[in-house]
């Protein structure tokens, strides 16, 4: 009732930070009202579904920033949902803890050319050959200043590939659970 009443009330709101705050209220719809929405945090928000995010990502079509970490009940056509409605404004997106397959954020990736943030730490059906993948094409995600590929296995050959694609861009780095050597840690100094 709460939530409603901020939607009804706030139409012209851009920023909607309300992590784990959705987990029972099917009102998660009202969201999608909200047009002006540039930067949207659902943490954590279990409840939510893949049609309320394509609802969401369809008529809240500028947004730049999506969090959507840690929302296991999610799939694959949430995140094409995003990829197919927020690619001309996406720049930020945390799908961290999600269960979302190398094929969804490979399309994610292609579709949001203007990614600044990909935090895809520990996301399960995602694995370091997406980092190869990443760092073999120029083109994909050339601006990135932050990267979260922590629990997805990188060793030394990445984080080269890593260093070398993004040493003028990458700020933030992620790689929790790496199994790096100490010459591949070493590489970090370089960024």
């Amino acid at each position: 009732q709460l939530f409603q009443e901020i939607c009804t009330k706030c139409p012209r709101l851009v920023n909607l930070q309300a992590p784990g705050f959705l987990q029972t209220n099917r009102g998660i719809g009202l969201v999608a009202t909200l047009a002006n929405l540039r930067r949207l945090n659902l943490c954590c928000a279990e409840s939510l579904l893949d049609n309320e995010v394509n609802q969401i990502t369809k008529n809240c079509s500028s947004l730049r920033s999506l969090n959507l970490r840690a929302i296991r009940t999610l799939s694959d056509v949430a995140l094409l949902a995003v990829a197919q409605h927020l690619s001309g404004s996406l720049a930020h997106i945390n799908v961290s803890c999600c269960r979302f397959s190398e094929t969804a954020v490979r399309k994610l990736i292609h579709s949001c050319t203007g990614l600044k943030t990909l935090d895809l730490c520990y996301c399960d059906g995602v694995t370091s050959s997406l980092v190869a993948w990443l760092c073999n094409d120029r083109a994909l995600c050339p601006d990135l200043r932050m990267l979260g590929v922590g629990g997805l296995g990188i060793c030394d050959n990445h984080m080269i590939a890593l260093c070398s694609k993004y040493c003028e861009t990458l700020e933030h780095l992620g790689i929790g659970a790496a199994r790096l050597t100490d010459a591949g840690l070493k590489l970090l100094t370089g960024l």
